[in-house]
């Protein structure tokens, strides 16, 4: 059976009520010494953070920093909203106030509007509360598309836009209105009529809402049990640093009591929820996680440079890499297996720390055990070596690493061949000791896998 952590302490002290506001100051703090390690990622990786906070450009006082987040599409809504015909102006009706389902952080695919430097890669807005105040603005502007929240009706707000948007003329009036899906992930906004027809464009579609509370990481956090979409994550895109948001990339389905910790480009992760909890509050502990890795590379750390790159003479196949890691004289590994996942085929198999390792590089690394396995595609560069990517937030994954003292940390490793590319699970417990009972736990999610093209 897996353990029970005991946070309850750290999570009264960290939910009781306390001030609304974080100076800029504490902030930035609190970046440069938070361990953003959703994969057990040594200490010298590079940390995906100047994308995922995009919106710290916005002035402190009028909005809350953003998260990053994620995007789903579902034909399921709680109730069907009729939209009237746009008008030539509007002006807002008396306010019933700003449903909480509204505050929030939300995404979908990158669009372009005239007039606004947008994202290639997502769209993103957020819709914050500050004292009395309800904000919105797009994620990736400074001030972008800067307005005033104020519901109408129980499907319409208005925006009015502030008089530093940038893309809409002062006090500009939109009124929308949304429809919420049954799990509450997924909204569908619609213009009313908007006198600033650069908020319109942007603002109308299917967005996703993100409740993630780990910080510079982009994921859905806590989700209902049941039958889910990744939002952000793709795995199909054939040029690694192409990828965009590609909403239903991953479907699967979560018992109760899992979190989806990360939805990024290259990255889909889940965990148990009181691991997701651990890692809401700071706590820096190892946590359980199941991570689906986007077009991964074989990678080595080499002296005397010690440098992360691509292992050379390692084919992209499945059977290639697999191959490769059966022969590693720095593993133990089980005898591949196949095994199939939505109809693609793979390998599976287990593996984990030599009793020696060959490490010339040990005391370069932290001084703990640990053998690189893979890295993202998306951040090797022309002398194959790996310069993590902020803009994909590339991964990297080993086996080791979290201890000096460890002797050993297994994996269970999955390797399908995605319409000719690879791509990569991996289960894995916080303790050796848990592992066969995680993979019990995590492989009916694996199965339940699919990948829509």
């Amino acid at each position: 059976m897996r353990r029970q952590r005991d946070i309850g302490q750290v999570l009264d002290a960290w939910l009781a009520p306390g001030p609304t506001e974080m100076p800029d100051r504490l902030f930035d703090d609190v970046l440069e010494r938070i361990e953003h390690v959703p994969q057990r990622r040594v200490a010298w990786t590079a940390r995906r953070l100047t994308t995922m906070f995009a919106t710290l450009k916005l002035p402190a006082a009028a909005v809350s920093a953003a998260l990053v987040i994620g995007l789903l599409v579902s034909p399921l809504w709680t109730r069907q909203v009729e939209v009237a015909a746009p008008a030539a102006s509007v002006s807002a009706a008396p306010s019933v106030g700003v449903p909480d389902a509204l505050i929030a952080t939300w995404a979908a695919e990158p669009r372009s509007v005239d007039g606004l430097g947008l994202s290639d890669r997502v769209a993103r807005f957020d819709i914050n509360r500050s004292g009395t105040d309800v904000t919105f603005f797009v994620t990736d502007l400074a001030y972008g598309l800067w307005s005033t929240v104020t519901a109408t009706a129980p499907d319409r707000f208005t925006l009015t836009s502030h008089p530093a948007s940038e893309g809409c003329a002062a006090d500009a009036v939109g009124t929308y209105a949304w429809q919420l899906s049954d799990d509450g992930l997924r909204a569908m906004i619609r213009s009313v009529g908007d006198e600033c027809a650069a908020r319109a464009a942007f603002l109308e579609g299917t967005w996703a809402r993100m409740g993630c509370h780990i910080l510079a990481t982009s994921c859905m956090g806590e989700i209902a049990p049941g039958r889910h979409e990744t939002g952000i994550f793709d795995p199909w895109t054939e040029a690694p640093d192409a990828g965009v948001a590609r909403p239903g990339s991953l479907t699967y389905t979560l018992p109760d009591g899992w979190a989806n910790s990360e939805d990024w480009l290259s990255t889909a992760r889940f965990m148990p929820a009181d691991d997701y909890r651990a890692r809401m509050v700071f706590t820096g502990a190892p946590v359980d996680q199941l991570s689906v890795l986007a077009r991964p590379v074989a990678a080595i750390v080499a002296a005397p440079a010690c440098e992360f790159h691509q292992a050379p003479a390692v084919g992209g196949s499945v059977d290639s890499l697999v191959a490769w890691l059966a022969g590693h004289p720095d593993l133990v590994t089980s005898e591949p297996a196949p095994i199939t996942v939505d109809g693609r085929d793979g390998l599976v198999m287990d593996v984990d720390l030599a009793p020696t390792i060959s490490e010339p590089c040990r005391e370069a690394m932290g001084g703990a055990p640990g053998v690189p396995l893979f890295a993202d595609a998306s951040g090797i560069d022309e002398n194959g070596m790996y310069v993590p990517d902020s803009t994909v937030g590339t991964w990297e994954s080993w086996v080791g690493y979290t201890c000096p003292a460890c002797t050993s940390d297994p994996k269970r490793l999955i390797l399908l061949d995605l319409d000719g590319q690879p791509l990569l699970i991996i289960l894995d417990s916080a303790e050796p000791a848990d592992q066969d009972a995680f993979v019990e736990e995590a492989m009916p999610i694996v199965d339940s896998f699919e990948f829509p093209t």
